[in-house]
């Protein structure tokens, strides 16, 4: 319950502006991230965000979608 509500407050900022994250990776080393889906191109790819602990979105620096476990999450800021 409590990452479907993270997960609904991630996607109505992303989908107004970016968000930077800094989150472990399943390899155990961190990565930041800045996403958005405002604007993000229409693909094939992406979003899919079909499950409550995994988010969808579009890296502004590399230009593709990416993805992110919620529990994996450290930081959260508004870019």
């Amino acid at each position: 319950m409590i990452n479907k509500l993270k997960k609904t407050i991630y996607l109505h900022k992303l989908r107004k502006g970016s968000l930077t994250f800094t989150f472990t990776k399943r390899d155990g080393t961190t990565r930041v991230l800045t996403g958005t889906l405002k604007n993000a191109p229409v693909t094939s790819g992406g979003p899919r965000n079909h499950t409550d602990d995994i988010i969808t979105l579009f890296d502004v620096d590399i230009q593709d979608w990416r993805s992110i476990r919620l529990d994996s999450i450290q930081e959260v800021k508004e870019a």
